[in-house]
């Protein structure tokens, strides 16, 4: 006997259910810390104008007249990339599509799961690429003596000694600090000098918070990666991972435009023929064997360290 389904049926419980986590919205920083270029080409080489090039050396430029001038010579290097593909697909059985019909869109919900796994991944490789202390071995400072989940821990003077140590390294004053959410909790509710500074703001929204944040570390941003995942196997109870790791906060410059000759740590590629101006491109197809609809995402990127002087990775938790 065939059911026919006349107007929605509440169903509270369901609509609870479809909410319960949205993978899309997580507070995802990956593409903040490495702002994305588009290129044309799958792989390539991406130019770099090297620093020794351009940074300006004091020279005795006072000429005679009819004298020669003085002359540099500018040096160009590369970087390699190739844009891996990633892809994931969500199946929604005919079955499915029909029961849910009335109260949500299957296939607006796949597609949640599915963009949220591939920008789950990329958060991932680039938490990796950048909280790595073989990566950044001789541009790492320990702070294990002064952890940031200690209340009396100068962490002010911490990140402005970052600051300065990537700023006399590279003629380039950082703009930003990332971390990983707990260390974020730890300096705005544990640290006893931050919580002082904070103690003035009244009726503060997050984003004032963060404003306010990097006005104390005398920088332009403070990034908080918030992504989790689930590290359990299928099937087996949930456990809940934090992607960027809580034992290290970075202070880098990160590249504020899409001009690829803008300095900064790290960049994403993304291959431009996947989708002009989006990220993730998706698409669906219908399965006819086991009657479904599939919904599939593609990826097509390389993440990339441009340069890790611009970069001072701070080790900031004493468990480890």
């Amino acid at each position: 006997m065939a059911y026919t389904y006349d107007g929605t049926i509440p169903a509270p419980w369901l609509a609870r259910g479809v909410f319960e986590f949205d993978p899309t919205k997580q507070g995802l920083i990956a593409h903040l810390v490495a702002r994305i270029i588009q290129s044309d080409d799958k792989q390539g080489t991406l130019p770099l104008i090297k620093r020794e090039s351009t940074m300006p050396m004091n020279q005795e430029l006072r000429r005679a007249p009819g004298a020669n001038y003085q002359r540099g010579q500018g040096e160009v290097d590369g970087s390699a990339y190739e844009c891996i593909g990633y892809g994931y697909e969500r199946k929604i059985p005919k079955e499915t599509a029909a029961f849910f019909r009335t109260i949500m869109d299957a296939q607006l919900n796949a597609a949640k799961v599915v963009k949220g796994e591939l920008l789950l991944g990329r958060e991932k490789r680039v938490a990796d690429l950048l909280f790595n202390a073989t990566t950044f071995a001789s541009y790492l400072t320990d702070l294990h003596a002064a952890p940031w989940d200690a209340a009396a821990s100068d962490v002010i003077g911490a990140v402005g000694a970052a600051v300065e140590t990537v700023r006399k390294r590279t003629g380039v004053k950082p703009n930003a600090l990332f971390l990983g959410s707990t260390q974020k909790t730890n300096l705005l509710t544990v640290n006893t000098a931050i919580r002082g500074l904070l103690s003035g703001l009244h009726v503060a929204t997050p984003a004032m918070i963060d404003q306010f944040l990097a006005d104390i570390l005398g920088l332009k941003y403070v990034f908080s990666g918030e992504a989790v995942y689930n590290s359990a196997k299928e099937g087996a109870t949930i456990s809940v991972t934090d992607v960027w790791n809580e034992d290290y906060a970075m202070v880098a410059k990160v590249a504020e435009t899409d001009d690829p000759q803008e300095p900064c740590v790290a960049r994403i590629v993304n291959w431009r023929a996947m989708g002009e101006g989006t990220d993730v491109d998706m698409g669906v197809y219908y399965e006819p064997q086991s009657k479904s609809q599939v919904v599939q995402g593609d990826l097509y990127e390389d993440e990339l360290i441009v340069d890790a002087q611009y970069g001072q990775l701070l080790e900031v938790d004493p468990t480890s």
